[in-house]
């Protein structure tokens, strides 16, 4: 209950003032059901009030008006009521509500101008929140933190993942009423729609969303987290070299012996592969601080190959290859390379 302060009329010894009684709440309705009365009294004693007038009323912009009789009787803080109205207040989106509430008297013995105040009403539940989220890696499965106050009043309770805010791309699933954490146990297909969405980038942020059905109203609350791209390194297998020159092959009889800037050294790879939704960007072979790269595209390549040339070294040296895909993730190996210097005789 609220009751506003004592206001003034036209007599000095009559004060009255506005009592507000918050009778129920609907959460289906996300309405109140408020009492408003309008009660007179004397200040001092042994005098009687009494006669006919109307009192009016506005509550929450809507106005009424009551008459007086001269059987309600106005004596020494007899708080007598002139003026009693329930009606059903609606509520905010949200559930809250604040209602304004005047009154003015006009009786045959005194009179009052409006006076009034606000009243707060209770805070109607209405849809469930997400209150955390945990950032998480594409092999994981994330949980959100959420509370329902309206709890199993509600119609539904579902939660989604998504890449815009637009659209439901982890699809909806139904959670708990009376819960307060869900995970989303994520199914192979669901994992790739998230991984598609971040082929140039480790990272994607993501948008969790509880839907909230109450009373024939959808509502939303969503909040976003981070997802990160792990174990996504490409992969390179079946590397080898050899020489790929006639003429220093027809010396040494072994391919895969390179003579110091006579043999021409060619690389082999049986297959380069980037993983989860990224695509091959370039190939980098790295021999005594000089590179060769080469362009690679699609998500895999079978049977590539790069010419490097001619090595001006003269012992065994390994060569580093490195494979980076669309994301900036890279993976290193290397080969050994058996090298035969050569010098010309005088």
């Amino acid at each position: 209950m609220a009751t506003s302060s004592t206001f003034p009329t036209s007599n000095d010894y009559i004060k009255y003032r506005i009592v507000v009684t918050e009778n129920s709440t609907s959460i289906p309705n996300n309405t109140s059901s408020v009492t408003v009365k309008v009660q007179a009294w004397r200040t001092n004693t042994g005098y009687t009030t009494y006669g006919n007038g109307t009192c009016y009323c506005k509550i929450n912009g809507s106005s009424y008006s009551q008459s007086i009789s001269s059987s309600q009787k106005i004596t020494h803080n007899s708080y007598t009521t002139l003026f009693s109205k329930t009606v059903t207040i609606s509520h905010n989106a949200d559930g809250s509500k604040s209602i304004y509430v005047e009154a003015k008297i006009s009786h045959d013995r005194f009179t009052a101008s409006y006076h009034g105040f606000t009243v707060t009403l209770t805070q109607i539940p209405r849809q469930a929140n997400i209150t955390a989220v945990v950032n998480f890696t594409d092999e994981g499965n994330p949980t959100i933190t959420y509370s329902n106050p309206a709890g199993d009043i509600v119609e539904s309770l579902e939660a989604c993942i998504s890449l815009t805010g637009s659209t439901d791309n982890v699809p909806y699933r139904s959670i708990d009423k009376l819960g307060t954490s869900y995970t989303f146990n994520l199914t192979s297909a669901e994992r790739t729609t998230l991984r598609d969405a971040t082929p140039n980038s480790n990272t994607l942020t993501v948008y969790f969303y509880i839907k909230t059905v109450l009373a024939g109203q959808t509502y939303y609350s969503n909040m976003s987290a981070t997802m990160t791209i792990v174990n996504a390194n490409p992969t390179i297998t079946g590397a080898s070299y050899k020489d790929t020159n006639a003429t220093t092959t027809a010396i040494t009889l072994n391919d895969q012996i390179i003579i110091q800037n006579q043999s021409t050294l060619g690389f082999l790879f049986s297959s380069i592969g980037a993983l989860k939704s990224a695509t091959l960007s370039s190939l980098a072979i790295t021999i005594n601080s000089v590179t060769k790269t080469q362009s690679l595209s699609g998500t895999s390549q079978s049977n590539v190959s790069l010419a490097f040339g001619q090595l001006n070294v003269s012992s065994n040296i390994n060569a580093s290859v490195t494979v980076t895909d669309s994301r900036g993730n890279a993976t290193t190996i290397s080969v050994a390379i058996t090298v035969q210097a050569w010098s010309i005789s005088r």
